[in-house]
């Protein structure tokens, strides 16, 4: 990867590409398979019957998952929280200790787009993990499951 914030989290849409570059190298194969298959009837009911179970598995995993948060929901609840109060295009000032976070900084870029200013700037707001040291200008207006939101005073 070029850098630390396009990481393993990009990977999973290309994975199609790889899928397609894969059964390219393959097609030899599976047409030599699928002639031999050819003239017998039960081979082609069970590559059917495979090929229609493979289809309907994915299809219910897809409808089961919908709308489910599968990993960083500590990340998104607290985005949630923190969204009525902060709006939307925002910058706020960030903890240092969270400047290499690239998780969170592209989940509120991506989903509220809000940047974070990661200079000595005093902003409005400042998101902090829980319990890290905050600046005494900034008193606490949120606490989530794993980050806290301060206010300028």
């Amino acid at each position: 990867m070029v850098s630390l914030k396009i990481s393993s989290f990009y990977l999973i849409p290309a994975l199609p590409y790889f899928d397609v570059a894969f059964a390219f190298i393959l097609s030899v194969f599976i047409l030599q398979l699928l002639e031999n298959i050819n003239g017998n009837r039960i081979s082609n009911g069970i590559l059917i019957a495979l090929g229609s179970l493979t289809i309907i598995g994915g299809l219910s995993i897809t409808i089961l998952n919908y709308n489910t948060i599968g990993r960083d929901k500590e990340i998104i609840n607290d985005m949630r929280l923190i969204e009525p109060i902060i709006g939307n295009r925002e910058i706020i000032s960030l903890a240092p200790s969270q400047y290499q976070d690239w998780t969170t900084i592209s989940y509120f870029q991506r989903y509220l787009q809000v940047s974070f200013d990661r200079t000595k700037m005093e902003r409005r707001y400042y998101l902090g993990l829980n319990g890290s040291i905050i600046q005494p200008k900034y008193t606490l207006i949120l606490q989530g499951e794993e980050f806290s939101l301060y206010e300028k005073k």
